[in-house]
């Protein structure tokens, strides 16, 4: 399957480019602040300090909650370019390769405890029950995916016994 750059959740939110970097933030996947051809945005980039599958479990994540009626930001997928100077917060800069980001929300961040909010609650055992399943599905494929992407298995031949089995 290919995806065709840029890709959009939302039709009436389709950014197609990084214009400006505004900002870094202090986290695992090296989250970029970035003004958008279509507004504000957060952005993860290959070369992040998390490594690419963060972005593979951060699309399917919040592709998998929009599919069970959670709210979620609109997102997409967009080409970072060489001529894009994105530093992350340590070290680093994100690399040309397809970004994740999403539609920068006025709003608040959760607590340390990292409750969600009351009207996120899933209203039902077995609701809950099919949002645990999919999200240990949804793990299980992104790290398959990453490491057939980016650790390729080796190919090893036995020929030990001269190629007789």
């Amino acid at each position: 399957m290919t995806i065709a750059l840029p890709w959009h959740s939302n039709p009436s939110w389709q950014p197609t480019e990084v214009t400006q970097f505004i900002n870094h933030v202090n986290s695992g996947a090296g989250t970029l602040i970035v003004r958008t051809d279509a507004g504000l945005a957060y952005l993860k980039a290959i070369g992040n300090p998390d490594g690419p599958h963060a972005l593979v479990k951060d699309l399917l994540g919040t592709h998998l909650a929009a599919m069970l009626g959670l709210p979620t930001f609109d997102y997409a997928v967009i080409e970072v370019t060489d001529l894009d100077e994105l530093p992350f917060f340590k070290a680093g800069k994100a690399e040309p390769s397809p970004a994740f980001v999403t539609r920068g929300e006025e709003g608040s961040v959760w607590d340390a405890l990292g409750l969600v909010p009351h009207q996120w609650h899933l209203d039902s055992p077995v609701r809950s029950a099919l949002t645990s399943y999919l999200f240990q599905r949804a793990t299980f494929v992104a790290e398959t995916i990453e490491s057939r992407l980016f650790d390729p298995p080796q190919l090893t031949i036995d020929l030990s016994d001269g190629g007789k089995s």
